[in-house]
């Protein structure tokens, strides 16, 4: 796949930012006034007081992403099937970089992908580049549908009776289990032909494939490797997804380490279920420009729900925020090494 197809496909997506611009002003200005609320109903004064108290954590949830990057990476290299391959420290520095622009991202978080493709490409060319980046986005799709499946799970037990009506979860569980099954048939045996085939019939869709019908080859080429992927590599396949998921288990340690900060302890399974149903709310509000007041709410719902007070879910959103701010300016930096490292390297920025 050519990288001129990618700038392209970048600059549409700008562009069709730009239209619902006045929709994500909304959107921040209708989650600013809820994170407004939470603050108010959370006693600003003492939720300043726990976060202060709670500051010690912050160089230990940073640390702890680092690990959770570090499995991150890793599941990313395996997803490289054909050589040239990025060097594991390379990876991680684009890696982090990525993920850095997806928190910067203003609507749903999707600024890093490009990046990370252009970036990849620089090292292992277009075609690779580009078929390693979507494989292993797959890979983190199935990876939080299972952490969010572990987390209703977890609810059946951890929850007290009555939180959440038990038919409630068990649509979560299906619903996450046929969004599972739906990613693997994708890895397994690729779907953007078929739906061309079958888009190209029906009457307003078929208007839009057809726009899209100079790239078709293009993206049908992406199918395949994603198919290749599966097929070819399924240990590799396996081995990423595995590493993928213990990345998620692993970040749930953020909220171990938080509730300890803030003086009430929880196991590290109630853990899982804050960070699994915080994440999940992120994930159902991605319209949220830089989930403002989603991820507030989520926290501050799921420590009530846990009969923990929920100002304290306000305060874990803070000392959380202050994480993602301090791994945002080292993923910028690693922006500019990747940069460098291309133009030392004598290869064309691309």
């Amino acid at each position: 796949m050519r990288t001129g197809d990618y700038s392209m496909r970048m600059d549409e997506s700008v562009e069709s930012r730009g239209v619902s611009r006045r929709a994500q002003l909304l959107f921040f200005a209708a989650g600013a006034i809820a994170l407004v609320v939470l603050v108010m109903r959370s006693d600003p004064r003492q939720l300043a007081h726990d976060v202060r108290d709670a500051g010690w954590a912050i160089p230990a949830i940073v640390l702890v992403y680092g690990i959770v990057y570090t499995l991150n990476t890793a599941a990313w290299r395996l997803t490289m099937i054909e050589p040239p391959r990025l060097s594991f420290a390379r990876a991680w520095a684009v890696n982090v970089a990525a993920f850095s622009i997806n928190y910067l991202t203003p609507f749903a978080s999707i600024g890093g992908e490009p990046f990370k493709i252009v970036a990849a490409s620089q090292w292992m060319g277009a075609r690779n580049g580009a078929a390693s980046v979507l494989n292993y986005r797959l890979v983190h799709m199935q990876a939080h549908l299972l952490v969010f499946l572990t987390g209703v799970l977890l609810a059946f037990f951890f929850l007290p009776s009555g939180t959440i009506a038990t038919p409630v979860l068990l649509f979560l569980a299906v619903v996450l289990i046929a969004l599972t099954a739906l990613l693997l048939a994708i890895h397994r045996e690729g779907v953007i032909e078929r739906l061309f085939d079958l888009g190209m019939k029906l009457p307003l869709i078929g208007r839009f494939l057809r726009r899209l019908e100079p790239r078709r080859e293009a993206l049908i080429e992406v199918d395949r490797q994603l198919i290749a992927f599966h097929r070819t590599s399924p240990r590799r396949y396996y081995g990423s997804l595995s590493l993928e998921y213990l990345a998620r288990a692993f970040s749930m340690f953020e909220f171990f380490i938080i509730a300890r900060a803030i003086g009430h302890p929880v196991s590290f399974a109630s853990a899982f279920l804050i960070g699994g149903f915080s994440s999940l709310i992120v994930n159902l509000f991605f319209f949220m420009p830089f989930n403002v007041g989603s991820k507030e709410g989520g926290l501050y719902v799921i420590f009530a729900a846990l009969g923990l007070p929920s100002r304290l879910g306000v305060a874990a959103a803070v000392l959380s925020r202050l994480r993602e701010i301090i791994w945002i300016a080292i993923g910028l930096l690693l922006v500019l090494a990747t940069r460098r490292q291309a133009k030392k390297s004598n290869i064309p920025s691309t």
